[in-house]
């Protein structure tokens, strides 16, 4: 599964962004194994957007679904380690490593937020 964030993720959209992929993960085909969440073209998110992410990683942790994130600025991959959030995940997807997997893919669901 591949979600693609439009928008910064900041303390006003957290939890609702936490939610919609919980409810992505809880409502998929059974055998999901991995959900990429695509941070794009923005490199900010703030300190309420980072606990998030770190409750999202630790939820999809006893879903069994791995969480993986993609396009990653340098500045925002250093924050999100800084942070902690990268040691709940672990998970970095390089945009050409991206690429190659989006190509792979005769077909795939996906969800922007």
């Amino acid at each position: 599964m591949v979600c693609r964030l439009k928008v910064l993720l900041y303390y006003g959209n957290g939890e609702f962004v936490m939610n919609e992929v919980l409810s992505i993960v809880r409502t998929a085909r059974p055998g999901m194994q991995w959900f990429i969440l695509r941070f794009g073209s923005f490199n900010d998110v703030d300190y309420v957007g980072t606990k998030m992410l770190m409750e999202l990683a630790d939820r999809m942790v006893r879903a069994g679904v791995a969480l993986v994130f993609a396009e990653l600025s340098v500045d925002l991959m250093g924050f999100l380690s800084n942070s902690g959030v990268l040691a709940g995940c672990g998970n970095i997807v390089r945009r050409q490593q991206f690429l190659a997997w989006f190509e792979s893919f005769g077909s795939f669901r996906a969800f922007e937020a």
